[in-house]
């Protein structure tokens, strides 16, 4: 049996952290925080089938692959021998 990693990226999450933390989740926009039931169904799925990164809440996969595809045109310049000016 083969081992897959997925990255889970998460956005706010209804957990009890947060409360210790001295957060109050009442503050946060409900459309805007997700239970932790619902990430962790969808980090199972993602696992899964096999995806590499996997954000649960972002409805258009063309979304991540716009932003990987930026992310490596970037990558020869990330390390050079001289500042950029």
């Amino acid at each position: 049996m083969s081992k897959t990693n997925t990255a889970l990226v998460t956005g706010t999450t209804r957990t009890e952290v947060r409360g210790k933390a001295g957060i109050d989740v009442a503050v946060i926009p409900a459309d805007n925080l997700m239970d932790v039931g619902d990430m962790v169904d969808a980090a199972l799925v993602s696992l899964d089938i096999g995806e590499a990164v996997t954000i649960p809440s972002l409805p258009e996969t063309s979304d991540w692959s716009r932003f990987n595809d930026a992310r490596l045109a970037m990558g020869p310049n990330l390390s050079l021998a001289q500042a950029a000016q």
